[in-house]
């Protein structure tokens, strides 16, 4: 018989196929009250708490068995059934928790984390009242001393089965549940496994004080739930802070990525507005300043000649103090025969035709036709008809004004020369015009070329090939 004593009330607790029904079924007796699995089924025969009070060899036992509660995948139905299971034992409480393992299966990751669930619904009392039961003793032959060193080897390497076994006081037992187990045998482990029970009953009755009980009542149970209940509370906040903290550094973040392309944007923005004012600045400094097309003929010693056919140190027909001269060509300021451009501006006068680039400075004057007295250098794109320019024949003889009839702009020509004389100006096509562009007043860029002039006139011959030296592909610009 077991030990003689009062009721001694058991809660099975375990995964599913761990062997809690059979255990029942053995501390019960036959016929067994609870359904078992099939063996190796993972499936649990057991749907709801069924609870059992028998008078077994001279002792009653009250068991409890109870579905999933191990089963981590759904804590919600765990829960339930475990509020269930604790409801059944209002009156008087649990005296143990009898946790079921396998023998035959490794203590793996995933009943560590099923126990520690355990501890969360019942609270850290629940140590004081659980023992642990190997099920499947027949792996081991049930030789209590290959299973105690099979336990010891097994807690020296898993060091969560080590702290389990710890934390319930040490409390192990064994038990046959296979088919062809022994009857005598399944009886003396049923029979330690009571004792380790009716042992544990009489330890915490006689430990039992104003704030220690001698069973896990449902007092404890609603203690661990409010405790449990504050801990989620805790985490959840946790949790939300935790979210608030990432949502501000990633608000943090987005706004300095924020600011970051804009600044690369505004700075791309401001390169392309300083790239577009230079090329404006350059069409106004280059494509206007390009000069004459290449058609476009001047007066030499010895005959009349396209620009195309014009080098340096060549005369042709210029002003010099007031009076028609020759000057010589000493170097060009810009020289492409093959590009084209839309930015000339054609001006007819009644005998004379020019033709060039819109920002060229052509010596213009407000007075009617007559002899040239008073002249100004404005661009090509500001004349008008009515005002005069200057004219200067093949004879020699004094310049003389003429009134523009007619001005053309937008006017498409290929070339682009401009040839610089030592007095500053030229006569392209008969009509006088400055070498220069309007990038600067007539006399500013003339006073500007007189170092170059004046190694001209200095070694002529040094210069024209100086004038070669460096030139820039395609605009005959030397690089000096």
């Amino acid at each position: 018989n077991f030990p003689p004593g009062g009721e001694l009330r058991m809660m099975l607790l375990g995964k599913s196929g761990s062997g809690k029904s059979s255990l029942g079924n053995a501390l019960l007796g036959t016929p067994g009250p609870f359904l078992t699995s099939e063996p190796g089924s993972l499936v649990s025969q057991t749907s709801v708490c069924k609870k059992e009070t028998r008078l077994v060899r001279g002792r009653y036992l009250t068991v409890v068995d109870t579905p999933g509660t191990m089963d981590t995948s759904n804590p919600e139905a765990a829960l339930r059934q475990i509020c269930h299971a604790i409801a059944m034992f209002a009156e008087g409480g649990v005296h143990a928790f009898v946790i079921t393992l396998r023998l035959d299966v490794k203590f793996t990751d995933e009943e560590r984390k099923a126990v520690e669930k355990l501890e969360e619904l019942f609270g850290e009392m629940f140590y004081k009242y659980a023992i642990i039961a190997y099920t499947h003793g027949d792996a081991f032959d049930n030789s209590d001393l290959r299973f105690y060193q099979e336990v010891q080897n097994a807690r020296r390497q898993l060091s969560a089965l080590d702290s389990l076994i710890t934390r319930c006081g040490n409390r192990i037992t064994m038990l046959d549940n296979s088919r062809n187990r022994s009857a005598a045998t399944q009886a003396e482990q049923v029979y330690n496994l009571v004792c380790s029970v009716d042992h544990l009953a009489r330890i915490n009755s006689e430990a039992e004080s104003s704030s220690f009980r001698a069973t896990y009542t449902n007092e404890y149970f609603v203690f661990a739930q409010l405790e449990l209940q504050k801990a989620t509370k805790e985490l959840n906040r946790q949790e939300d802070e935790r979210l608030r903290n990432l949502q501000e550094r990633e608000r943090d973040r987005v706004r300095e990525e924020f600011r970051t392309r804009r600044d690369a944007a505004m700075s791309t923005e401001m390169d392309r507005v300083a790239n577009e004012m230079a090329a404006q600045i350059g069409s106004v400094m280059i494509d206007r300043g390009k000069c004459f097309p290449l058609d476009a003929t001047v007066m030499t010693p010895h005959g009349r000649v396209r620009l195309s056919e014009l080098s340096a140190g060549q005369p042709v027909l210029s002003l010099q103090d007031g009076r028609p001269a020759f000057s010589p060509v000493f170097m060009w300021g810009h020289r492409d025969e093959t590009a084209w451009s839309s930015d000339f501006v054609t001006v007819s006068t009644t005998s004379a035709q020019l033709t060039l680039s819109s920002g060229h400075l052509l010596f213009t004057s407000a007075q009617p036709d007559g002899r040239a007295t008073r002249l100004s250098a404005v661009p090509a794109r500001d004349i008008r008809p009515g005002l005069a320019v200057q004219l200067l024949d093949e004879a020699g003889r004094q310049p003389r004004l003429e009134t523009v009839v007619e001005v053309q702009r937008g006017v498409t020509r290929q070339g682009l020369l401009a040839p610089f004389t030592l007095t500053g100006c030229i006569a392209i096509d008969g009509v006088l015009a400055s070498c220069y562009i309007d990038c600067l007043p007539h006399a500013v860029s003339h006073a500007l070329l007189a170092p170059i002039r004046a190694l001209w006139l200095g070694a002529p011959s040094f210069a024209v090939t100086l004038n070669r030296i460096g030139c820039r592909s395609g605009d005959g610009m030397p690089g000096w």
